[in-house]
């Protein structure tokens, strides 16, 4: 459980570090072309944020998204739009898990959408308009 603590910690100091220098880390890595390393490096991505969403929750978008920064020459679209369907599968399963263990309230997973839903329709709009600082 402490190295657990210790790790989002160390992710919560490290990942608005990388945000600060994303776009200088996007110039420096644009039109790099993936390689078998790359998606071996990726899988690893997906197995830590994977542990770390099943345990504690914590938002994959930020952790995925910012591992994926420095390593990868995708556009910024393309990375959030492929972290976030990716994310629909993670959480998914994990959310069915959890579920399945009894530790879902759905009244609470409702009232939670009645306002996610339409929050994450105007944020995928924006996102595509808004320009990057």
């Amino acid at each position: 459980m402490k190295g657990t603590v210790r790790a989002v910690g160390v992710l919560l100091i490290v990942i608005p570090l990388l945000l600060l220098f994303q776009k200088r880390i996007e110039e420096r890595i644009a039109n790099r072309p993936p390689t078998m390393k790359g998606f071996a490096g990726m899988a690893a991505i997906g197995l830590g944020a994977g542990c770390l969403v099943g345990m504690k929750s914590v938002g994959s978008g930020s952790i995925i998204m910012m591992l994926l920064l420095p390593q990868y020459s995708f556009p910024p679209k393309v990375n959030m739009g492929t972290d976030i369907a990716h994310a629909i599968v993670l959480t998914g399963v994990t959310g069915f898990v959890h579920f399945k263990l009894g530790n879902v309230d759905p009244r609470f997973v409702l009232s939670l959408l009645v306002g996610s839903i339409p929050g994450g329709l105007v944020g995928s709009y924006l996102a595509t308009r808004v320009p990057m600082l």
